[in-house]
């Protein structure tokens, strides 16, 4: 369960570091809470299905992110020093979420 765990949260943050962001202290604490609850959602899951499962969910994971990267000019039109930065965070978590809902494992 603990390589599903690091899977779906690498491929969060790699995919925002391959982008040039970094993810903020309260969405890193996001992503690795919903890994580690997708990943024991997944592990009751019949084999054959827990695969394509985890094909989506790390699809979902880096959806997210660049969600959230596109979310950056809205939800920090008023914060000029973060959106210079190069940091998306809580912010752009929820406005992401609000567009993506419902999206496996983060919208149950």
């Amino acid at each position: 369960m603990r390589d599903l765990e690091s899977l779906f949260y690498n491929a969060a943050a790699t995919r925002a570091v391959g982008l040039g962001f970094r993810l903020g202290s309260g969405a890193d604490s996001y992503f690795d809470s919903n890994a580690k609850g997708a990943a024991a959602k997944l592990a009751a899951m019949p084999e054959a299905e827990r695969e394509r499962q985890i094909v989506v969910t790390v699809r979902n994971f880096q959806l997210l992110v660049d969600t959230m990267i596109s979310e950056r000019w809205q939800a920090y039109a008023d914060d000029q020093p973060r959106l210079m930065s190069n940091e998306i965070g809580e912010r752009t978590l929820s406005q992401a979420l609000a567009r993506l809902c419902p999206l496996f494992p983060f919208c149950d």
